[in-house]
């Protein structure tokens, strides 16, 4: 009801339209501009995810390519008789500073899979027998360098992963094998990569096509199943490369981009919740609305000022023509205001000046007739009069 009296007045109904098509104005241009704006800020969000997920693969297969690469290389230099392998073991992982560098364990095994030599020593693994560790019987049967997939090791049952390269005597005769270990949750190279951040929330995680997850960004998990809830992560299993919009395991929506490696069955995933990613958009919507609102806040007092100026002469033209009809005035209205206003005084005045006019004509032939009467009764009485004078 407040409303309905509110609006009866046509300044109030001006106002309101302008805030109405302000409104209506806004939303279409929001509305088009999140459009557009989600679908390219999408975009470069799939671009950018996949561009650091290839870039960390890359690095990644890099490294270990480096370090294998290393371990064979060293190796080869370890071209001996299995005697003096024995003997010296020790003394050549002490001078292999390359190698103490790029792993947290290496370690000399003879032929039987037995350590002969360690570094550092206070692994205390002199001794052990691995001959029953995947990684030993696939260099000592295909006598290739590999990279193994993740195990738990002796030395504090760490997780880790063993790159080996097999020794051969002058002879070419498998005498042993060298391996470095490289623990998933030390301070080594699979920490900086599992380590790598996207944006504030996003995070990198690196798992085996097996299911094992070597390295999570956000939880810091090694060697746990692969969590499946995320829809890319199970692709990723069987070998599917690429971008997909999916849910992972607490439910939040990530974009999660996929990369798989050259040198080793494992695969990169990077993960970025769509809410972060998209941050920008939100930021914007929120902006334009408080903008908007200030919008609102400024132009609608404004709009109630000028169009109650613009009104103004109506106004005082009804209150004109109030006082020509209670008698009050008799000049013309007033001729201001806009074309329209200006036209309604217009037609007004000549509406009354014709009023007037009528009225006058009409008190003219009152006159008249209320003077017949009397001069028909002066007309019949002068014939009475000269016939009275003649007698």
């Amino acid at each position: 009801m407040m409303i309905r009296r509110w609006l009866a007045s046509l300044v109030n109904r001006a106002v309101a339209f302008v805030i109405l098509a302000i409104v209506l104005a806004a939303l279409a241009v929001a509305v088009v501009s999140s459009l557009v704006g989600r679908s390219e800020l999408a975009g470069q969000t799939r671009e950018q995810v996949e561009t650091i997920a290839e870039l960390v693969a890359s690095d990644l297969d890099a490294r270990l390519a480096q370090r294998r690469d290393t371990l064979t290389h060293v190796a080869e230099g370890f071209t001996m008789e299995e005697v003096v392998l024995r003997s010296r073991s020790r003394l050549l992982v002490r001078r292999e500073i390359a190698l103490q560098h790029m792993f947290d364990g290496i370690y000399v095994f003879d032929a039987s899979g037995k350590v002969i030599a360690e570094y550092p020593e206070s692994f205390r693994q002199t001794g052990l027998d691995v001959s029953g560790r995947e990684y030993f019987r696939q260099t000592s049967s295909q006598l290739t360098s590999i990279i193994s997939d993740p195990y738990v090791s002796n030395y504090r049952e760490r997780p880790a992963v063993m790159m080996t390269a097999p020794i051969f005597d002058h002879r070419q005769r498998f005498i042993g094998v060298l391996g470095g270990a490289v623990f998933l949750d030390g301070d080594n190279f699979m920490e900086d990569t599992s380590g790598v951040s996207i944006g504030k929330t996003g995070y990198i995680s690196i798992a085996t096509r097996t299911g094992v997850t070597l390295g999570h960004g956000r939880t810091g998990e090694t060697m746990v199943p692969l969590r499946l809830e995320n829809e890319a992560h199970k692709k990723a299993m069987a070998g599917f490369e690429g971008t997909l919009q999916t849910l992972d395991q607490e439910g939040t929506e990530t974009i999660t981009s996929v990369r798989q490696m050259s040198q080793v069955p494992w695969f990169v995933a990077a993960v970025w919740p769509v809410n972060e990613a998209y941050a920008p958009l939100s930021r914007l919507t929120d902006s334009f609305a408080q903008t908007l609102l200030i919008v609102i806040l400024i132009v609608a007092p404004l709009a109630l000022v000028v169009f109650r100026r613009l009104m103004a002469p109506m106004r005082n033209l009804g209150f004109q023509i109030s006082e020509r009809h209670l008698g009050i005035r008799t000049e013309p209205v007033d001729v201001l205001g806009g074309t329209e206003i200006r036209q309604v005084a217009e037609t007004f005045n000549t509406v009354m000046e014709e009023r007037d006019e009528v009225l006058s004509s009409l008190a003219e032939r009152e006159r008249f007739s209320a003077r017949s009467p009397r001069v028909r009764r002066l007309a019949l009485s002068r014939p009475m009069f000269w016939a009275g004078l003649s007698s």
